[in-house]
């Protein structure tokens, strides 16, 4: 899949629907479960092979470089499976794709430059995604059936059966991204399956130092600038968990914000026109259902399990350590630190906004982000090396 399929285009002229059928019949497509079901038991009036609107990641765009002719034999395959009058190949509009595009042209494949495909117009046509039809080339020339997917942004294969972790590193993972779905470590030894990748294949792993709300409420922002705008539960959906998430990341969420994103994701998840809503459900759903513990640290604690929402901690100049040399003084952008050459740096915390830019020039590392109890500072400016505790 990840080289180009040269033999699966000479291959598929000359094979007849029912022997594409045969070939294809007990294949994983990736996508979603009943994907293959649609392509064999069937007809479209069209089939268009894309990819999916919720791609924020933009790595398995990649395969139009590696496996040009491959994805255009899968969809000259699939084509003729639905017995589709026409057949569509949809290229991100300014990404080049030029051998993808040729191989298209001379197979009589259409091409459109589109960045958004509105679903609801494509209601009785089949779409395909790329790794799909690679999938269905490897076939036609009997390779094994494999999974593409993007492991922090290495492009890989992976055996259907075999464990999502056998193409992973060894690790800090405190959390796994699948798509737009977020899994707790223990998925690393799962079977790869339809299931997992059925919202995009891309796979980014956490460390412990990461807060999974920030990573979810980065999600979620991605798939907002992905969405068309055009359907009223996607937009109000994403609109209302970027809301949530970023109360929580903030201190300022309450206990029953949880539940309300649970029952938006519920209804989101079957209503979505595109894969954009059913991204950004699953999204929230996986996060809610998987790391419970870090939502409620964040949201009944008062505490950012990784250290990472400054909403969480307070930054204090430790006189112990300070110099009194001023270059926190002199980044400070809210001028909210006092001091002067030879005393300790004080932080006015009211002001402070916790950017963290007196901590990147601090000589000595006296600037200090804790979520414990402040220890005792001095009230009045000190000369360096004189504060006693």
């Amino acid at each position: 899949m990840l080289s180009d399929n040269r033999e699966a285009l000479v291959r598929v002229k000359s094979f007849s629907p029912d022997k594409i059928r045969e070939l294809v019949s007990c294949a994983y497509l990736y996508g979603k479960p009943g994907t293959l079901g649609s392509l064999l038991n069937r007809p479209y009036r069209a089939v268009l092979g894309a990819l999916y609107n919720a791609d924020t990641d933009g790595e398995l765009s990649r395969l139009g470089e590696m496996n040009p002719h491959g994805i255009v034999a899968g969809l000259s395959a699939a084509a003729a499976l639905c017995g589709a009058g026409e057949s569509v190949l949809v290229l991100p509009s300014g990404n080049g794709f030029t051998q993808l595009r040729s191989a298209a042209e001379k197979a009589g494949i259409t091409v459109a430059d589109e960045d958004f495909i509105d679903c609801r117009a494509h209601a009785d046509d089949l779409l395909l995604h790329w790794a799909a039809l690679a999938a269905v080339a490897d076939l036609i020339i009997g390779e094994p059936q494999r999974i593409i997917t993007s492991v922090n942004s290495r492009l890989t294969e992976v055996m259907p059966g075999e464990p999502v972790g056998s193409v992973m590193a060894p690790g800090d993972v405190k959390a796994v991204r699948i798509g737009a779905s977020y899994y707790t470590p223990s998925v690393m030894s799962e079977p790869a399956r339809a299931e997992l990748f059925a919202a995009g294949g891309v796979i980014k792993t956490y460390g412990s130092d990461c807060c999974i709300v920030q990573a979810a409420y980065e999600q979620i922002m991605r798939l907002r600038k992905r969405c068309c705008g055009k359907c009223l539960m996607c937009r109000e959906g994403l609109f209302q968990f970027g809301e949530i998430l970023r109360e929580i990341t903030k201190a300022s969420s309450n206990p029953a914000e949880p539940a309300l994103a649970k029952e938006i994701g519920e209804a989101l998840a079957p209503a979505a026109h595109c894969s954009v809503g059913e991204a950004a459900a699953e999204c929230m759903l996986t996060v809610l259902e998987n790391f419970s513990s870090e939502l409620d640290s964040h949201i009944k604690k008062k505490v950012c399990p990784a250290a990472q929402c400054a909403a969480f901690s307070a930054v204090y100049i430790d006189p112990m350590k300070c110099c009194g040399c001023g270059d926190c003084i002199a980044v400070c952008p809210e001028d909210c630190i006092e001091g002067k050459p030879g005393y300790i740096s004080m932080i006015d915390d009211v002001v402070c906004t916790k950017c963290g830019k007196c901590a990147e020039v601090c000589p000595e590392g006296a600037v200090v982000r804790t979520q414990s109890r402040i220890p005792r500072l001095p009230d009045r400016l000190t000369k360096a090396g004189r504060f006693r505790r």
